[in-house]
């Protein structure tokens, strides 16, 4: 099986703890992807996390302070922020499987993906 990669959204909180239980099975530290808000998941998650390039948060800072997004997009763009970070991730891990936490909620495009 391919590595996975975690995707966090905004609505993370619920996940923590499936998230950790998850990753003791796994014999590696996955890559985390946030999307904007997401980005907050890493301050409940960060024991698990072996280093900063596990992690990329990316987003346009609505839901979240623009300044921990390593990759920053503007607030008036056609692509939402999810869109953007699926870009990525088929851009620089195409071959990992993806799974998704925190994106239950209620926009459209984040039901969409779910």
């Amino acid at each position: 099986m391919n590595k996975e990669l975690w995707l966090w959204g905004p609505l993370f909180s619920t996940s923590i703890e499936k998230a950790k239980n998850q990753r003791a099975r796994l014999d590696y530290e996955p890559q985390h992807v946030a999307v904007d808000g997401g980005v907050l998941a890493k301050s409940h998650y960060h024991e698990s996390i072996s280093n900063h390039s596990d992690w990329v948060a990316i987003g346009d800072g609505d839901s979240s302070d623009p300044t921990k997004m390593d990759i920053v997009f503007e607030q008036d763009k056609s692509k939402s922020d999810l869109t953007l970070a699926l870009e990525y991730i088929q851009k620089k891990h195409p071959q990992e499987y993806v799974r998704a936490f925190g994106f239950s909620g209620g926009r459209a495009d984040h039901q969409i993906m779910a």
